[in-house]
């Protein structure tokens, strides 16, 4: 989560430090998670011996502590990076889960496309990704929006929110799942089978 607004939320305690993210990964296990990491790519100020160019994480296992960090690398828009680790820890937890999910009679996407591109989907690339898809469950990552508000903005900058929206509407992409035999559905349809 990242570290200047969920862990806050969450925990009901301010999020500044090294010490409080620490603070905050173990409020979160203490309140029924089995672990926690919290996000710190967008603490910017030094402390606790930190350099304001380290960029660090807390992840917590209710027993033990770590922190991971790394040297900042200096980009303008880091947009996608925790959805990015998101993805990733679910994509390792699914390699273990699979089968269970299997067993259970839960379904979930077999593929997931859009994560490098989030930002800047647009209809050549739908276009061309419906041209490429296997048989099974693809998912196309992606936040289409009309007129985000400022704070969207301002987390977000440079996100091409309406071009994602206006490719995913487009008639040649409707034109090309219908082509192909897609079947459009959302999560509660793939929860319900």
């Amino acid at each position: 989560m990242h570290l200047t607004r969920e862990a806050e939320v969450l925990t009901g305690r301010s999020v500044s430090t090294p010490a409080d993210m620490a603070d905050a990964a173990r409020a979160l296990v203490d309140l029924g998670a089995r672990a926690a990491l919290v996000k710190g790519g967008h603490l910017t100020v030094g402390s606790a011996g930190r350099l304001a160019d380290e960029a660090f994480d807390v992840f917590c296992d209710g027993r033990n502590v770590t922190e991971f960090s790394v040297a900042r690398v200096p980009i303008p828009n880091t947009h996608g990076s925790g959805c990015t680790l998101s993805a990733a820890v679910v994509a390792g937890l699914a390699c273990c889960a699979e089968p269970r999910l299997r067993a259970a009679g839960i379904r979930f996407p077999d593929v997931l496309y859009g994560l490098h591109q989030t930002g800047a989907i647009d209809e050549s690339y739908v276009t061309a990704l419906i041209q490429s898809l296997r048989p099974g469950t693809t998912e196309l990552y992606c936040h289409p929006g009309v007129m985000p508000d400022p704070e969207v903005k301002r987390r977000m900058p440079g996100y091409q929110h309406e071009t994602e929206l206006a490719a995913l509407c487009a008639p040649r992409v409707r034109q090309s799942l219908y082509g192909r035999g897609v079947t459009l559905f959302n999560y509660w349809q793939l929860r319900e089978g």
